[in-house]
């Protein structure tokens, strides 16, 4: 009897101990995301997932405040005008379980007819880990538009006339990383393959940290449309 009742007491240990083979959701697991509003003559943008905002609206060049976690599933990644209940646009979402995302609002709210500049929302999976090193990670990404009738353009982002460190061919809405050595650069946008050059700024990269760096604004435009580089320190991930 006393057998029995202590091989069923470890029975029941062993069951609780693996949870009890429903599975549990660890948070630290899941997919984490930051929001940025790259879209120059944007007003304030409101991001949703799965139709829940998540995070402040946010005017053109804002962040919002840190990684937020989300449940890894098969998702609606949406933007709207905050005084506005009707999504600018909405895109299908699979984040990867441990991954961490840059979510970008990019392009114009006002197109015209241009529709390959038209604005959305654009993921971008990153890496977080700790860059090896005296190191720094730089996330690049081509957020920039031409003026009305030309087709936004390739950039290289590069330090100057002879770049120890050169971003090449980024076409617009996409993403390109590197790791460089620390150091202050005057890092310059220009259309790829020519002397052409849209932005310049001086940056200073340290070691073991992340950034984003992005190219936006548009073409000719004045005030806060021109055309700038802008960076973000990324936090490095936890437990890396």
């Amino acid at each position: 009897m006393k057998l029995r009742l202590v091989l069923a007491l470890l029975l029941v240990a062993l069951v609780v101990g693996c949870g009890g083979g429903g599975g549990g959701r660890s948070a630290a697991n899941d997919p984490f995301i930051r929001f940025v509003n790259a879209s120059p003559d944007s007003t304030s943008i409101q991001a949703e997932y799965d139709f829940q905002t998540f995070g402040p609206a946010l005017p053109y060049l804002s962040a919002s405040p840190g990684f937020t976690i989300f449940e890894p599933k098969d998702s609606d990644l949406s933007i709207r005008e905050a005084a506005s209940p009707e999504a600018l646009d909405t895109i299908s979402f699979v984040p990867e379980r441990t991954s961490s995302y840059i979510m970008l609002t990019l392009g114009l709210r006002d197109f015209g007819d241009e529709f390959a500049k038209r604005i959305r929302p654009r993921p971008f999976e990153i890496d977080r880990s700790l860059p090896n090193g005296s190191k720094a990670r730089v996330i690049f990404v081509n957020c920039f538009c031409e003026e009305s009738g030309f087709s936004n353009p390739n950039v290289d982002f590069q330090d100057g006339d002879r770049p120890r460190f050169k971003f090449s061919d980024v076409g617009f809405a996409n993403i390109s990383t590197q790791l460089l050595d620390v150091g202050t650069y005057a890092f310059q946008a220009r259309r790829a393959g020519s002397e052409l050059v849209y932005a310049s700024a001086d940056l200073t990269f340290e070691a073991g940290k992340i950034y984003l760096a992005l190219f936006t604004g548009i073409r000719n435009a004045a005030g806060d449309r021109q055309p700038k580089i802008v960076t973000y320190e990324l936090p490095v991930k936890p437990n890396n």
